[in-house]
């Protein structure tokens, strides 16, 4: 079984649109499959999980709620905590309050991955692109600096000592095998490194079949010009598809040069929506994950 699955907490980001919902999902039906009980989190205005699979629980966190339930929590007191959350003065400075979104944020998620929250072995966090992402786990410490006594003090640091507990948390990053997402994931890798933390693997999504060797594409290119135009397509196509698959290669290994986290990949589907088959499809390809 891989070790990502032993933790309590697994949080998944990458630059946007290299598919880190779908990943987080694969990993959830992945989970589940070895018999965990998986809450999937995701956050309030990011693309919707769909219901991957049994024993997964897909739970959408909102930082606006997840504010007025810390505020109850702080004021033990529910209708004190309603009147105060719905006031202009507390919106104002909860808005002008640097990180306490993210810190509340990742507070629900904390309390929904403590070693003591029955009924769930694993969660799964749908995260934020990367800079918001780095926001979101940096926010526990910041807070636990600036509140140096208190109750916010003492969460703060539980928060942050979770999160940088590599056998309890761990950080996914997701790549496509392109020039930008990759300097993206490195560059995330160097600013966790910053903060004593890491990325624990790296999956590069969407990676092409090679389909042709190179000896092949040389073949077509001789003879471009020489057929007739219907085939002379089929073949520039093709060529532009080995070409592709070259520079995606290229990037997965100068990801893998570069970075000391195992990275595993996973195939390009050729379907305009992923269902819960092809969902499927791709956890077992996560398989290969240390």
């Amino acid at each position: 079984m891989i070790s990502l699955l032993n933790r309590r907490l697994v949080v998944v980001t990458g630059k946007g649109g290299v598919g880190k919902t779908t990943v987080a999902g694969a990993l959830g039906v992945l989970a589940g499959r070895h018999g965990k009980q998986v809450i999937l989190c995701e956050l309030s205005g990011q693309p919707r999980q769909p219901q991957v699979a049994p024993g997964v629980t897909v739970l959408s966190i909102d930082p606006e709620s997840a504010k007025s339930e810390w505020l109850r929590r702080q004021l033990r007191s529910g209708a004190l905590a309603g009147i105060l959350a719905r006031t202009s003065l507390f919106q104002l400075l909860t808005a002008a309050a640097p990180g306490l979104a993210e810190l509340v944020t990742i507070g629900k998620v904390w309390d929904l991955a403590r070693d003591d929250r029955a009924g769930c072995d694993l969660t799964i966090l749908d995260g934020p692109p990367t800079g918001h992402a780095l926001a979101l786990l940096n926010a526990p410490r910041t807070y636990a600096s600036v509140a140096r006594m208190g109750p916010i003090h003492r969460q703060a640091h539980q928060i942050d000592g979770f999160l940088r507990d590599r056998a309890r948390t761990a950080v996914l990053g997701v790549a496509l095998p392109e020039e930008m997402p990759v300097n993206e994931t490195l560059e995330l890798d160097a600013r966790l490194g910053d903060n004593g933390m890491g990325l624990d693997a790296v999956v590069v999504n969407g990676l092409h079949a090679e389909r042709f060797t190179s000896d092949e594409a040389e073949r077509m290119a001789a003879l471009d010009g020489r057929i007739a135009p219907g085939p002379r397509a089929a073949l520039r196509l093709a060529r532009f598809e080995h070409a592709r698959t070259r520079s995606q290669r290229a990037e997965l290994r100068r990801l893998r040069r570069a970075i000391e986290a195992p990275v595993t990949t996973l195939p390009f589907l050729f379907e305009p929506e992923l269902g819960s088959a092809e969902i499927e499809l791709l956890s077992r390809s996560l398989e290969r994950l240390p």
